[in-house]
């Protein structure tokens, strides 16, 4: 604003070639400041993309991947090391299944998960826990997703 009011005041009192300097300015800033933030919003959409988390589910008896922000309540989820937990779950089944929930509990070692005892802590895993060993299949019991319906087949 203030190099257009300096345009202005410039071609006012006839000091033109001033005025084409300042006017020149301001093209190459506005020029400048477009191709930055053009670029910068591409950085954040090209992160934004390379973050995006994923889960394995069953959906109508087969196998796929789809966003997290995707699941929904009975979805079955398809869980293996490395991945984490993307919402609260009861196991269905686990195989030698140790979850990492030190972010959630403050535990310094991975939890043993097991169906079998039929204890509600072991048969539950948390949202953002990570399961560094093991494999299970969960049932999701929290967080509506946007997908329509759900796969609880």
């Amino acid at each position: 604003m203030v190099l257009l009011a300096a345009v202005a005041l410039t071609l006012a009192i006839g000091d033109h070639p001033d005025a084409v300097v300042i006017a020149l300015v301001i093209a190459v800033n506005t020029t400048v400041g477009v191709i930055q933030e053009t670029r910068a919003d591409r950085a954040v959409a090209a992160l934004s993309a390379m973050t995006a988390p994923t889960v394995r589910v069953v959906c109508a008896g087969t196998e796929r991947v789809v966003s997290s922000v995707d699941i929904v309540p009975g979805d079955v989820l398809l869980l293996a090391e490395g991945d984490i937990v993307p919402a609260d779950a009861v196991l269905d089944r686990a195989d030698a299944l140790l979850v990492d929930e030190s972010m959630l509990t403050g535990e310094s070692v991975p939890v043993d998960k097991e169906v079998r005892s039929g204890c509600p802590d072991t048969l539950q895993v948390r949202a953002g826990a990570a399961a560094p060993v093991g494999l299970a299949a969960a049932r999701l019991i929290t967080r509506s997703g946007r997908r329509a319906g759900h796969a609880g087949d």
